[in-house]
């Protein structure tokens, strides 16, 4: 199985139903796989869009804001905006058009100032302009991952 069919035949199975024991995440191997791979070990040297929806039902806030935190007095740049309006799901759609609109101003030379920047916004503005910036296979990707049709909500 593909993974685009694995996420569509299991994309309401909960992980845990397939394990007798969860034990496993325990497991020496496991914990160093987590551990290797944990945010906040290092400060990024590149500058970084973050966003976040502030009454986020499937990541605390708190563990963002954190790191975020964490990351502005290592002297990371960062534009951190958080949404009041948007849950998790809305979010992983309109905020990679965001992400990849600020993306674009980066990769058009437009240089992020020193330091970090915080807004706060009730929802996303949405620029689906950059969608073009994806490329028709990302954005078909993304369509089938969230169930929705990009160009209609344009419309």
């Amino acid at each position: 199985m593909c993974s685009e069919q694995l996420r569509s035949t299991l994309v309401y199975e909960k992980i845990a139903s397939y394990f007798q024991r969860m034990e496993f995440l325990n497991s020496p191997d496991i914990q160093e796989i987590f551990s290797n791979n944990s945010l906040g070990q290092d400060v990024p040297a590149m500058p970084m869009f973050v966003y976040k929806s502030r009454y986020d039902e499937a990541s605390p806030t708190v563990d963002s804001d954190n790191l975020v935190s964490w990351y502005c007095r290592e002297g990371a740049r960062i534009h951190y905006r958080m949404q009041t309006q948007e849950s998790h799901r809305s979010l992983a759609l309109t905020g990679i058009l965001q992400d990849l609109a600020w993306s674009k101003e980066r990769f058009n030379g437009l240089v992020m100032p020193e330091g970090c920047q915080n807004s706060i916004h009730s929802f996303a503005s949405t620029d689906f302009d950059a969608l073009a910036f994806l490329g028709e296979t990302a954005v078909g990707a993304i369509e089938r991952q969230l169930g929705v049709d990009l160009p209609s909500l344009i419309i």
